[in-house]
């Protein structure tokens, strides 16, 4: 039962690395489009 765990527990890590990357390439990306929006909004 513990190396159950443990391998989900990596499997979540390896996940949330992944996610943390994407959302680092992104960000730059939403800031820009909500600046952007920014001046349409009345």
């Amino acid at each position: 039962m513990e190396e159950d765990a443990l391998r989900v527990l990596g499997q979540y890590l390896k996940l949330f690395s992944r996610i943390q990357a994407d959302m680092s390439v992104e960000i730059p990306l939403l800031r820009e489009a909500t600046r952007w929006g920014g001046r349409f909004n009345p």
